[in-house]
Order: structure tokens, then C-alpha cells, then sequence
């Protein structure tokens, strides 16, 4: 074991892992060993044998709380929520830091859709630890899903004044405004979590989105060419600098860039829009697009740009489905709506 701990020290990895086997092979119920193995895995996010290494931490010891709390997040990231929720519950059970206990599980039944569970554990954690910005972050999308956007914001703004650096916190709070057609107060919420962390990838292509509707196309172009440049294969950017070259007439630039979109496309009823679309633009001037499920990425920061960003690997943005915005095609003022 001191031979791994001085081998990572030195940044050898894969010398520290070797030891620390040979550690569990001489004394297989050797916790020490299996829990710095633990961290090496993590460290290279080999998320599967991490998880093994915690089942074999808990055939040792059953109530190992940090191995569950460990268990609970890897299986998380893995997306086994109902593994996770197991984890954690165990986790509370064996005695582990309440605070971060309840809201790793609250923070998990939110992602499973279970609103007021996820209140209830997460509203345990902060009073267990008032100053918790990662709690009031996850308080606020709960807040938002059950309808409270002034609780909501409210959460989001404790979160920003307990951690001043918290770009994903800003993120939100711009699509809880956007949510309201505030895009002006949203755009400034973006900004700070750029300037704040540059290279997030979802802020940038957020920043597009409120640029998109606030009708700076100029803008809304650079902006999502910031975000290809972190997140090339994004599909949603790609289509943002389509649908922001169309809507300033560039149509050349904009068949590029759906032809670009349709590469990375997975869903068949979106390739055969798309793909029509681009016969349009291509023929003759073209009819306004209408956005249909493409507009759902204009105005809703909901596509997961910057991994990281969150210590609890979760896009709160993801979870905030706000509104998609009207179709790029406006109705003549001449034309009758029909009754």
C-alpha cells in the first residue's frame, strides 16, 4: 500500500492500481487497500470496476458508509437510480453525514420524477447544513417543478451568495427567467456562468438561445460557435447556427450547418424534416422553417454541454423543461385566424 500511495503521488496511476491489487491479494479483507483502489478507479472513471470495488468494500464491511455513499453516486452516474436510491437509503441507515446522505438521495428521486420525495430528503439535508449551495441549487429545481419559481429563485440566489463561484447556478437561474420570456435577465445570467467558467458549453449555447430570441442573430451565432467549439458533436448547437444563419437570410450557411445537423441526427422523423428542409433552402429562398422539436433547443438551455460543471453529475438545466418558443415564421398581419 505505501508503495501505490508513493506511486500516485508521483502521478502513476497504473503503478498505484498494480500495488494496491497486490495489497488486496496478500490480504483480501485489507479495507485500506480496497478503498484506495476505490479512489483510483474513480480517478479514471472506470465507473463499472469503482462499483465492484465498493461491493467488495461492503462484503467486508456491510455498513461502510462512505463505500455506500460512494456506491449510491457511481451507480448515479451510471443511471441506476433505483441502485442509487438503495445506496443511499442504506447509507442513511449505517449513520453516514446526514446532510450529504439526504440530499444525494433526494437529489436522486428528483432525477427519477419523485417531486416530493426529493423535497422532503433534501429539505433534511439543509437542516441538518444551512449553508449547503449544492442543496439550494436541487431545492430550487424542486421548487420549480412544483410551481414555485419566487421559492425557486430564491434557492438559486442562496446558492450564488453561499458560492460565488457557481456557473451552474447562474445557468439555471437564466432558464428559470427565460421560462417567463424574461431573456434580457436570462442573458445576463449566462454571461456570469461564462465568465465564470468558460469553457461550458451548455452557458454558451444558452447565451445563443437568449440571443436567438432577443433577435441578435450576430450574436447568437458567435455565441453558439463558442459552444462547438467545447462541444463539437452537439447536435442543438449545430442547429442553433443553422436556424440563426437562416433567420438572417444566409441561406448557403444554413443548409452547411442542417446538412452538418442531419450528420448528427439519431431520430428518423427529424432526418426526414430536415432533410425536406434542406431540399427548400436548396431549391429556392424557402419557407419560413417551423421549429417544431429543433425550436425545443432555442430558448431552453436543456442539452447537457459541460460535464462537470456539477460535483453531482446532474444538468439541472436537463430537469428545467422550459417552454420551446414560437415557430421562426410569424403570421401575416392580413391573415384571419380561424375561429
Amino acid at each position: 500500500m505505501d508503495l501505490g500511495d508513493l506511486m500516485f503521488f508521483n502521478g502513476n496511476v497504473d503503478g498505484a492500481i498494480r500495488a494496491y491489487k497486490k495489497s488486496i491479494e496478500i490480504d483480501p479483507d485489507f479495507l485500506d487497500g480496497h478503498l484506495r483502489l476505490l479512489n483510483m478507479y474513480v480517478q479514471r472513471s472506470d465507473f463499472p470496476a469503482a462499483i465492484d470495488e465498493c461491493n467488495a468494500i461492503l462484503q467486508i464491511k456491510p455498513k461502510h458508509k462512505d463505500a455506500l455513499l460512494a456506491l449510491g453516486n457511481l451507480l448515479r452516474q451510471q443511471n441506476d437510480l433505483d441502485g442509487a436510491q438503495k445506496a443511499f437509503e442504506r447509507a442513511i441507515d449505517a449513520g453516514a453525514n446526514p446532510a450529504m446522505a439526504h440530499h444525494a438521495l433526494g437529489l436522486t428521486l428528483l432525477q427519477k420524477g419523485d417531486i416530493e420525495g426529493a423535497h422532503e430528503h433534501v429539505a433534511e439535508a439543509l437542516k441538518h447544513q444551512k449553508s449547503f449551495p449544492e442543496a439550494h441549487l436541487t431545492m430550487g429545481v424542486v421548487k420549480f417543478k412544483k410551481g414555485d419559481k419566487s421559492a425557486c429563485l430564491e434557492h438559486f440566489d442562496e446558492a450564488i451568495r453561499q458560492k460565488k463561484v457557481n456557473p451552474e447556478a447562474h445557468n439555471a437561474k437564466g432558464d428559470i427567467l427565460a421560462a417567463d420570456g424574461k431573456w434580457k435577465e436570462a442573458l445576463a445570467e449566462y454571461k456570469k456562468a461564462v465568465e465564470q467558467e468558460p469553457k461550458y458549453a451548455q452557458a454558451w449555447l444558452s447565451i445563443g438561445n437568449a440571443q436567438f430570441q432577443l433577435g441578435d442573430m450576430a450574436a447568437a451565432k458567435e455565441a453558439y460557435a463558442k459552444a462547438r467549439e467545447i462541444s463539437p458533436n452537439d447536435k442543438n448547437i449545430v442547429y442553433g447556427l443553422a436556424l440563426a444563419a437562416e433567420k438572417s437570410g444566409n441561406l448557403s450557411e444554413a443548409v452547411t450547418e442542417f446538412q452538418n445537423g442531419l450528420m448528427l441526427e439519431t431520430d428518423p422523423t427529424m432526418r426526414a424534416q430536415i432533410a425536406m428542409h434542406i431540399q427548400q433552402l436548396g431549391g429556392a429562398a424557402g419557407s419560413s422553417f417551423n421549429l417544431g422539436q429543433i425550436g425545443a433547443g432555442i430558448g431552453a438551455g436543456m442539452v447537457q454541454g459541460a460535464a462537470g460543471q456539477n460535483p453531482f453529475g446532474v444538468s439541472f438545466s436537463d430537469m428545467i423543461k422550459l417552454k420551446p418558443p414560437a415557430n421562426s415564421e410569424k403570421p401575416s398581419k392580413n391573415k384571419k385566424s380561424a375561429n
